[in-house]
């Protein structure tokens, strides 16, 4: 079975080492309170929409 990664932040150095962590093949789900964020980094990497959580505004 292959490790579940979560990450939380996804500033300019959170985003770039959620990158990283996805581009080696591991399932990644993200957390950022704004969600702009995490959507960028989930178009970019293709990861499913399900996979974000962000607080409501």
């Amino acid at each position: 079975m292959k490790v579940r990664v979560g990450f939380m932040g996804l500033g300019i150095m959170g985003a770039a080492m959620a990158a990283n962590i996805r581009r080696a093949g591991y399932p990644l789900m993200v957390f950022n309170r704004t969600t702009s964020r995490a959507e960028a980094l989930a178009a970019c990497l293709s990861i499913p929409s399900w996979r974000l959580y962000s607080p409501a505004p």
